[in-house]
């Protein structure tokens, strides 16, 4: 079975419907779709709290 990696910046704007349209046209196929987007940002507060998130799953990690 092949995969398919769509990396996304954004979830919207027609790309919801373009990567819908992609796995549709492959149904019969042995081909799995996987996606890859993130939230996007909207303020300088979303940035602080993703900064801080980083930082504390590092520091976790290193633990």
């Amino acid at each position: 079975m092949k995969t398919v990696l769509h990396i996304t910046e954004a979830f919207g704007g027609g790309i919801q419907t373009a990567l819908c349209s992609y796995a549709r046209s492959t149904a019969g196929d042995p081909i799995r779709h996987l996606l890859l987007a993130r939230k996007r940002l909207r303020t300088i507060s979303d940035l602080r709290l993703m900064i801080c998130s980083v930082k504390y799953k590092r520091s976790k990690a290193a633990c």
